[in-house]
This record gives structure tokens, sequence and C-alpha cells, in this order.
């Protein structure tokens, strides 16, 4: 791994930051200016990780606020980088658990129930549908953006427009990022494989790519209406032409997918069912599947699904199981 030389002014821009963080009185404004010092350069995240390290093995820092003269500060930042040389077998740790240690800025969760859909009207006079099983959290507004998390589920966002406070989607390591549009996105199970669809305006995906300790790399995309855009597993496919009164039908109880992988198949629907339904054979996960049904016709569906797909369903008291078919008694 290449050496990254680290400034001493950095240094001490990362010691004030520790001392700021960990103070009574720190607020949200602090947090906010605190994250775009941190996500700016890679060298900001490394002097972080080590000035959080120092402390967390107990060796003192004295914050430059108490620093009386410039002799004093020389002597002590020498004595500082010996101390960050005799840990930096340890900083790895720090760099990986630093997010753990903010905290965090104040959310307001919504959740919803197998098969309930819920209409979330935000502060801003932006609406968002969250669709059946899903959990999504919204951040502040009151920052220079506007942010979400969604944790699973689906949600269809109909965002105001305001070109100076952009409304950004988190979802694992991927951000969409909107001024103001309307888009729908679809998250698995399993945080793996996420369907953004545009409805109308533009939206620019940005996932990003571990390089080494740190995600600095991005992948961009942008999209136009009735474009969809798939995240597989972390990588962004290219975006594709689809029918805009589908990409939103589940809001009017239709579900529809088009050479969709069978597990993504399967975690909706297990979104709308009571009873889960579970895919024993894991190479029975890829298969594409193209149908068309509402979200209260489940079981009907699946039962016509194992008269054209080379699977067998069945029930005992955990569920239903889905097998392929040449497993069959």
């Amino acid at each position: 791994m290449k050496m990254i030389m680290i400034s001493d002014q950095i240094i001490k821009d990362a010691e004030n930051w520790y001392y700021i963080l960990s103070s009574s009185d720190k607020n949200d404004v602090f947090h906010q200016e605190f994250k775009i010092w941190y996500e700016q350069d890679r060298k900001h995240q490394e002097a972080y990780a080590q000035v959080f390290m120092c402390h967390d093995e107990g060796l003192y820092i004295e914050p430059l606020m108490k620093r009386e003269s410039r002799d004093e500060t020389v002597t002590n930042d020498s004595a500082l980088m010996k101390k960050i040389v005799s840990i930096a077998a340890m900083m790895i740790i720090a760099i990986i658990g630093v997010n753990i240690y903010f905290s965090p800025p104040e959310t307001t969760s919504f959740s919803t129930q197998t098969a309930e859909t819920r209409v979330i009207k935000l502060n801003d006079g932006s609406f968002i549908t969250l669709g059946a099983s899903s959990h999504i959290r919204v951040l502040s507004f009151e920052g220079k953006e506007r942010r979400v998390l969604l944790e699973r589920g689906e949600a269809l966002f109909d965002i105001v427009r305001n070109p100076e406070k952009p409304f950004i989607v988190q979802t694992g390591k991927t951000k969409v990022i909107v001024l103001g549009t309307k888009f729908n996105l679809n998250l698995n199970q399993a945080g793996e494989y996420l369907a953004i669809s545009l409805l109308e305006g533009k939206v620019e995906v940005i996932q990003q790519i571990e390089a080494g300790f740190f995600f600095d790399e991005e992948e961009v995309a942008m999209l136009t209406p009735a474009q969809m855009l798939i995240v597989d597993k972390g990588v962004l496919q290219k975006p594709k032409a689809r029918n805009i009164k589908q990409m939103a039908g589940w809001t009017e109880g239709k579900l529809s997918y088009f050479n969709v992988p069978l597990s993504v198949v399967i975690s909706d629907i297990n979104r709308y069912s009571y009873i889960p339904f579970t895919i024993k054979d894991k190479t029975l996960k890829s298969l594409p599947v193209s149908a068309v049904f509402g979200t209260d016709q489940v079981e009907i569906m699946m039962q016509g699904l194992a008269l054209i797909l080379p699977i067998t369903i069945t029930r005992d008291e955990k569920g239903f199981s889905i097998a392929r078919l040449r497993e069959a008694k």
C-alpha cells in the first residue's frame, strides 16, 4: 500500500474535530461540517483515524485551543507524531470503526407491515409512498441537503424541486441524487439488488467502490424518464428503457417483472404474503421471470410460475419452499 503523507495542519484539524465531537455542546451543524471535511480528502480520513486511535489507546493529545505558544506547539506536534507512529499498525481498526463513534444526526423512522403501504409527507412538501414491509429513515432537512435512508423494501419518491438543496436517498453504498423529480427505488431483502426507476425529471446515481480501506472511488450514471437502472452486488448495470406505467404499479396493487431474477421476485412477494416463500436451491435464484400479477394474487401467481418454470412448490409449517423440479418426489 502506498504511504500517504499527512501534513501537520491536517493532523491539527483532525485533533480539533476530535475535541469538538467529544464535547457536550456539539450540534447537528458541527456534524454536517465534520462530514464535509472528513469526506473531502483521504488524508483527512487517515488523520482523524490516527488521532482517534491515540485517544482510544489513552495517549493524551493536547487540543490546539489550549496551546499557548508556537514553541510548545512544535514540541507537542513532534510528540504527537511519535505516538501516531507507535500505533500505526492499529490504524485500520480506527478507519473501519470511525463511523461508529460519531453521534448520528436526528432521524425520523417510518415502517410498514406486510401488505401495508403508507404515504408520508415531508417537511419540504415532498411525498414518499412506502411499500409493504419497508423501512426508511428521514434525516434533518436543516442543512445543505435533504437526505433519506432506504433500509429495506420499496418507495416511490415525489420530490419538490429545490436547486439549492439536493435530495439524496442512500441505500448502502449507493446514492441517488435529485433536485426535484419522481422516481422509484426497490431494495431486495438481502440488500444487494437495487432497482432505480425514473418517472419524471432526472437523477444521478453514485455507486461507491471500495479501494483499499476507503470508499473513495465512485461510478456515476444518469437516468432520464422511462429508464431503469439496476445495482446488483455493488455493480451498476446499463440503464434500460421501461414502461413508466409499470414502474410504480405496486402503488395500485400490481407487480410487473420482465427478465427479473427469481430471487428478486420472491423478495417482493414476501413483502405482500403472510406466508413466506423460501428458495431452497440457490441455483434457482438467478432464474429469469417475466410476469404481471396483483399483490393480492401471490399464491395464484406462484402456482402459475410452477407450470412454466422448472420449479416445484411445497408447503409445510414454516411456509412455502421452492425447489428444482427434478428434486420433487
